[in-house]
C-alpha cells in the first residue's frame, strides 16, 4: 500500500529539515512526500531542495494549508494520504503503523494519532500546550468524530469523495480538519484514533500566542461549525467534563464581580502579568525546572515589579510587599540558581510558586470570608473533575508544573466558553435576521 505523505509549508524553514529528515528516516517500503510550497519568503524551497521530495507550490499563496494539502493531493499517487504538519516529526515506524491499520481493518476511513508527551521545545508554554494535546488524544475515544492534519491518514477515494478541505471557508489556518471528519462521519465514515501513532510537535508558544490561536483559530470557527452541524460530541476538547468545569467556573463570575466593589484592584491586574511573565522564563526537561531570563526579559520583569512596589505604596496595602520582597533576589539570582544544582532549581522554583500565591492570598484575604470561600471550592471541585489530567501533568512533569498549569487551564475554559457565546448570539441573530428579512420580502 503506497502512502503519500503530504506537508504544506509556509515559512517553515526552522522545522522544516527535521520533518523531511524524519519522513526520509521511514522504515515503510513504499511511499512518496509532497512538499507544498505555500509562498514562502524565507529559505523553505531550498531546504526542500536538499531531500528527494516532489516540491510542488500554490498559485498567488499563502493560501492557507486547506488549499496547500488539496493541491499536495493533486501531485499524489498514493492510496493512502498522510498529511503531517511542517512542525512536526514522525517516528520511523510512523508510515508502517498507519499501513497496517488501514490493511487490518478495510472499513477504516481515516486515522489519525497525536503529539507526543516530549515536545521540541522546553519553555513552559509549549510544553503545557502539547501535554495537554497529548493527554486529550491519548484519552479521547477511539471512534473519532473529527479529524485532525497533524498526523492524519485518509484514503484517496474517501477524501475525493467528501471534496477535500474547504479552502474557501477556510483560507487561513483553522479548523478545516475537523470540518472535514464532520463531513466524514455525516457521510457514515468511520475514523478512528490511533494513540500508538505518535508525533513530536516542535513548535514554540507564548502564551499571547496560544490564546490567539486558540480563540480565532480554533474556539471561533468550531463553535461555528457546531451550530451549523447541530452537532456537539462529547469527545476530546468539548467532553462533558470539561462542560462541567466551564460551568463552575461561570458561577464564580458574580463572585469576581462583587469582588471588584470591594476595593481597589489595580494590583491584581499587575500581578497577573508579573505571573504571566515570570511564567514564561521557566523551561522544562521531564520533571526538571530551568529559570531562564534573558536580556530581553530583563528589563520588563523587574520594571513590573518597581511599578507594583509603586502601586503598594500608593494604594497602601503594605503586606502586599513581603512576597516581592522575597522574590526580588530571588529573580536577582535565578539564572545562578538554576544551573547550580537541581536542589537549588526546585527550591528557586518551589520558593517562587509559594511567593506569588502568598501575593493572591493577601489580595484575597482583605475580602469578606463567603465570597473568596466558594471560589476555592469551585477550584477544588474543577481539579476532582479534571484529577487525571493533572495527575498526567504531575506524573510527566511533576507537582511544581501542575501547579503552573492549573491557572492556564481555568483561562482556557474562560475564554473558549465566551468564545462559544458570542458565536451562538452572533448565529441566532443572523438567523433572525434573515428570517425577518424574508417575512418582510413576502409581505
Amino acid at each position: 500500500m503506497k502512502i503519500s505523505v503530504i506537508i504544506p509549508a509556509f515559512n517553515s524553514s526552522s522545522t522544516l529539515k527535521q520533518c523531511l529528515e524524519s519522513v526520509f528516516n521511514t522504515n515503510h517500503p513504499s511511499y512518496e512526500c509532497i512538499l507544498v510550497d505555500d509562498g514562502s519568503t524565507d529559505s523553505s524551497v531550498d531546504i526542500a531542495r536538499q531531500f528527494p521530495v516532489r516540491l510542488t507550490s500554490t498559485q498567488n499563496g499563502p493560501s492557507g494549508p486547506a488549499h496547500a494539502r488539496n493541491v499536495g493531493v493533486e501531485a499524489a499517487s498514493g492510496d493512502i494520504l498522510l498529511f503531517i504538519d511542517s512542525d512536526v516529526t514522525i517516528s520511523p515506524d510512523t508510515l508502517e503503523i498507519i499501513s497496517r491499520k488501514f490493511d487490518n481493518d478495510p472499513e477504516i476511513a481515516a486515522i489519525f494519532g497525536s503529539y507526543d508527551d516530549q515536545p521540541g521545545q522546553r519553555d513552559f508554554f509549549s510544553q503545557y500546550k502539547n501535554l495537554y494535546h497529548h493527554f486529550i488524544h491519548q484519552t479521547g475515544q477511539q471512534q473519532a468524530s473529527t479529524f485532525w492534519s497533524g498526523c492524519g491518514a485518509i484514503r484517496r477515494d474517501v477524501f475525493l469523495k467528501a471534496g477535500g478541505f474547504d479552502a474557501r471557508k477556510y483560507p487561513h489556518p483553522s479548523i478545516e480538519d475537523i470540518d472535514l471528519g464532520y463531513r466524514l462521519k455525516s457521510m457514515g465514515y468511520k475514523i478512528t484514533l490511533e494513540k500508538e501513532i505518535q508525533v513530536k510537535h516542535l513548535k514554540k508558544w507564548s502564551f499571547f500566542g496560544l490564546v490567539k490561536t486558540d480563540i480565532f483559530q480554533r474556539a471561533v470557527p468550531w463553535s461555528q461549525l457546531i451550530l451549523r452541524q447541530k452537532n456537539l460530541p462529547n469527545d476530546l476538547n468539548i467532553s462533558s467534563s470539561q462542560r462541567i468545569s466551564t460551568i463552575l467556573l461561570l458561577l464564580s463570575i458574580p463572585l469576581l464581580a462583587i469582588f471588584a466593589f470591594q476595593q481597589d484592584l489595580i494590583l491584581l491586574p499587575l500581578l497577573i502579568a508579573f505571573t504571566i511573565l515570570c511564567t514564561t522564563c521557566w523551561h522544562w526537561e521531564n520533571t526538571e525546572p530551568f529559570f531562564m531570563v534573558n536580556s530581553r526579559k530583563e528589563p520588563f520583569l523587574f520594571g513590573l515589579i518597581a511599578i507594583i512596589y509603586i502601586f503598594t505604596l500608593w494604594t497602601d496595602q503594605l503586606p502586599f510587599l513581603v512576597p516581592f520582597i522575597v522574590l526580588l533576589p530571588l529573580l536577582i539570582m535565578g539564572n545562578w540558581l538554576s544551573q547550580a544544582s537541581s536542589t537549588l532549581r526546585r527550591f528557586l522554583y518551589g520558593s517562587m510558586l509559594v511567593t506569588i500565591s502568598l501575593a493572591y492570598v493577601i489580595l484575597l484575604i482583605g475580602y469578606p470570608l463567603l465570597l473568596w470561600i466558594p471560589l476555592v471550592v469551585i477550584i477544588l471541585l474543577i481539579i476532582i473533575l479534571n484529577r487525571k489530567m493533572y495527575l498526567y501533568f504531575a506524573q510527566k512533569r511533576g507537582l511544581l508544573f501542575t501547579l503552573a498549569a492549573l491557572p492556564m487551564q481555568l483561562i482556557y475554559y474562560l475564554y473558549s466558553f465566551f468564545s462559544f457565546v458570542t458565536v451562538g448570539i452572533m448565529h441566532y441573530w443572523n438567523l433572525l435576521f434573515h428570517k425577518s428579512k424574508t417575512q418582510v420580502q413576502k409581505g
